[in-house]
């Protein structure tokens, strides 16, 4: 999406919210993808582009006069944003990834990190800035009407799925991915529906009391926001 409009979108959603927004910037998406729209930038360089993309959005959202822009990737000339936001209004930015160079990327942006939550035992206490943390929830009265939940909702469509995700895992160079399926599940913590590819995270599965204690394990570890995917029944309870 190109800069200007990137920062219209932002800014009109912030407006008639009133409130800050969240962005999460991406690189890329797969390997074969990324070849069909001719897009053929390594890894470290993608990132690099994309700092450069933040900057100039940045700068558009804070900005009431034209900018003009001869970067490495990007030259435009006197972009303007028509309302510039104020400070309180400024969203928080993210780039989730495990690589060096996404974090090399966060620190020049000063963005957020995302990462895929992970069993309890594998986590350090953050005492600064920690991640944002990504996973789903499957929930019920018991742990094992959750358990079948869990088969009912996230059972693969395919009997060679094995095959198929060793296939897609070849077709990504998203170091969380391959860090991600090595993780070891637990009773509650498991990677069922991302290797079924019915979701591209962990899930949390059990009932309502012991997924609100695994949770409230993240925070005790210094996390205090995450990004939680369930269906309206999981949420309400």
């Amino acid at each position: 999406m190109h800069h200007l409009t990137a920062a219209h979108k932002i800014a009109s959603l912030t407006l008639m919210y009133n409130r800050e927004i969240c962005i999460n910037f991406i690189t890329g998406t797969s390997i074969s993808d990324l070849e069909s729209i001719n897009s053929f930038l390594e890894h470290s360089k993608r990132y690099d582009r994309l700092v450069e993309y933040i900057e100039i959005i940045n700068r558009l959202l804070r900005s009431k006069s034209p900018q003009t822009y001869h970067v490495k990737y990007f030259q435009t000339k006197n972009l303007n944003l028509s309302k510039a936001l104020n400070e309180k209004m400024m969203p928080d930015f993210f780039i989730a990834g495990a690589s060096t160079d996404a974090q090399n990327a966060r620190f020049q942006t000063n963005a957020r990190g995302i990462d895929m939550g992970k069993p309890i035992r594998n986590l350090p206490y953050y005492e600064s800035i920690p991640p944002i943390l990504h996973f789903g929830v499957a929930t019920g009265p018991t742990g094992e009407a959750a358990q079948d939940k869990m088969k009912l909702d996230f059972s693969s469509k395919y009997d060679d799925i094995e095959d198929i995700f060793e296939i897609a895992l070849a077709n990504t160079d998203a170091a969380w991915k391959r860090r991600l399926i090595l993780e070891t599940e637990d009773n509650i913590y498991s990677l069922i529906p991302l290797k079924n590819m019915t979701a591209d995270c962990p899930y949390l599965v059990g009932s309502c009391n012991t997924v609100a204690d695994y949770i409230n394990g993240y925070v005790q570890k210094g996390i205090n926001t995450f990004i939680i995917e369930a269906d309206e029944s999981d949420l309400m309870a």
